[in-house]
């Protein structure tokens, strides 16, 4: 069905995105012969980002986060205390409390969600 395509597209679109080479500035392409735009080989920093595949990252974030209720309260609790002190970031920025959303293998938006 389509939205079972679509999952898979965003899947390999994901895969794609953070399976890098390493870093090799005068490299122009990668094991499979796709040219490496020059601005990603001139930005060492993005680059490293998407090697560190930022997706997994925050999987396996969720994941312990939501492994028990004494991790979901500490969550909760460091929300709260962040916004109280007035918030996180420069500029500050509160946020909602809400609960984590972990992703679905079935459902193509649930990386999305989990992420946003």
């Amino acid at each position: 069905c389509f939205p079972h395509v679509v999952n898979i597209a965003v899947k390999t679109g994901l895969k794609e995105l953070t399976e890098l080479p390493n870093y090799q500035p005068n490299i122009v392409c990668d094991d499979n012969g796709n040219i490496i735009p020059q601005s990603l080989r001139d930005n060492i920093q993005y680059w490293k980002a998407l090697t560190c595949d930022p997706v997994a990252e925050a999987h396996t974030l969720v994941t312990a986060c939501r492994a028990s209720g004494q991790c979901r309260d500490n969550f909760q609790k460091a929300i709260e205390d962040g916004n109280a002190k007035g918030g996180f970031g420069d500029p500050p920025q509160l946020f909602h409390v809400v609960g984590l959303l972990k992703d679905m293998e079935t459902r193509w938006s649930a990386t999305f969600l989990m992420i946003d």
